[in-house]
């Protein structure tokens, strides 16, 4: 889960730093769209349908980058990022692991990359390498 964790963050932070130069009108219609369609996802409790929901988003977020190849390499991993999703959220959407995405859909509207990629990046942090064996 860690190696995938760090496969998201790399794409969806890059992503979202060029859909917030790239966006069109189009792309921020979709993003609204994906967007209200995971806080709906959300609020039905259902952990599946919160899950597509959720990929939902991020892949508008990398359509809105509009570089094919990152969209194409997002995609191939597109069943190992939903299970991170499902395992994160364990047996019921519970509100201490909700995550709002509103903060980077605004920050890619408001053509801000670098406040786009850290809130892409916020909700991805890596776990902490443990310390070193004493004596390594």
């Amino acid at each position: 889960m860690t190696e995938v964790i760090e496969v998201r963050r790399a794409f969806e932070v890059e992503a979202a730093r060029l859909a917030a130069v790239r966006r069109t009108p189009e792309d921020l219609a979709a993003l609204d769209g994906a967007l209200a369609a995971r806080e709906a996802a959300w609020h039905s409790g259902r952990i599946d349908e919160f899950v597509e929901a959720d990929a939902a988003l991020h892949t508008a977020v990398l359509a809105a980058a509009h570089n094919a190849m990152l969209a194409e390499l997002y995609a191939s991993v597109g069943a190992a990022l939903r299970s991170t999703v499902a395992q994160a959220m364990g047996d019921a959407l519970e509100p201490e692991r909700y995550v709002d995405h509103g903060r980077l859909v605004d920050a890619i509207r408001a053509a801000d990359p670098e406040r786009a990629a850290r809130e892409a990046g916020a909700f991805l942090e890596p776990a902490p390498f443990p310390p070193p064996p004493v004596g390594a």
